[in-house]
């Protein structure tokens, strides 16, 4: 059975990061990754000029309707967090999607 990872990263435009490596990077290993983005960016951070069109609102929304669909996952993938209240949308995801063998992984970005 493939393996299930929620990944929460933000999504840039120019970049060979956050989502677009996270996923193709799962793939290559044969799991299912499935995204919730924190933020859309046109460019990476490290770019001199970036947009960030942030999702916190939007964050709820996706928890909601997962547990519609009642997901599960195997592994969850937290990355970039656009801010500071995007942490307790990390904590309301775990409370609801983490189970005891869920493996979670924080990147420190």
């Amino acid at each position: 059975m493939t393996k299930k990872i929620a990944v929460i990263n933000d999504l840039s435009g120019f970049g060979r990061c956050s989502l677009v490596a996270a996923i193709s990077v799962l793939s290559s290993m044969g799991t299912s990754a499935y995204p919730l983005p924190t933020a859309v960016l046109t460019a990476q951070t490290g770019y001199d000029s970036y947009y960030c069109d942030d999702y916190t609102d939007k964050m709820d929304i996706y928890i909601k309707e997962w547990q519609k669909l009642n997901a599960s996952f195997d592994g969850i993938y937290a990355g970039f967090l656009a801010n500071e209240a995007q942490v307790d949308k990390i904590l309301d995801f775990l409370s609801v999607f983490k189970r005891k063998d869920t493996f979670f992984l924080v990147d420190p970005i």
